[in-house]
């Protein structure tokens, strides 16, 4: 089955984007695949994080997991709510995945995988300013993604 992967980060454009691709997903009968990508952090090069920092990291990536169930629970209504009638916006639960790294490096890591078709994220509408000095992971996605990306603005 081919998949559409979703970037999300809990802002509105990320949630835009998840109901975006759940339509397209349902369409063309395709998965649905949500990346959440928790910062990586190197101590100086050292072999082996402190213990505090090694236990945020699993505290960051739990926070990540949890922001993907409840993106699912809210964006793809009424799927997995029984007072809710009607249609899901997918016919299959979204698979949910907490990455590593720098976001826009792993979402076209993951997306090199045989079984993505596209790539979707949102862009948080930053201006030029905040984009020169921060960077967009839309941006760089956009010169990074080896598949078709679409970018709700």
């Amino acid at each position: 089955m081919s998949v559409i992967l979703v970037g999300v980060d809990g802002s509105a454009k990320s949630r835009e984007a998840v109901r975006l691709a759940a339509k397209i997903a349902r369409g063309l009968r395709a998965g649905l695949h949500l990346v959440w990508v928790a910062p990586q952090f190197d101590w100086l090069g050292a072999p082996e994080l402190p213990a505090a920092l090694r236990e945020w990291n699993r505290d960051n990536e739990e926070r990540g997991r949890a922001m993907l169930r409840e993106v699912v629970d809210s964006e793809l209504h009424p799927f997995g709510d029984p007072e809710v009638e009607g249609d899901p916006l997918v016919a299959v639960p979204p698979a949910i995945e907490v990455m590593r790294g720098s976001a826009a490096e792993q979402l076209a890591l993951r997306a090199a995988r045989d079984d993505v078709e596209l790539v979707v994220v949102g862009s948080r509408g930053r201006g030029a300013a905040a984009r020169l000095l921060l960077g967009s992971v839309a941006d760089r996605l956009a010169r990074t993604s080896p598949k078709p990306l679409m970018i709700c603005t």
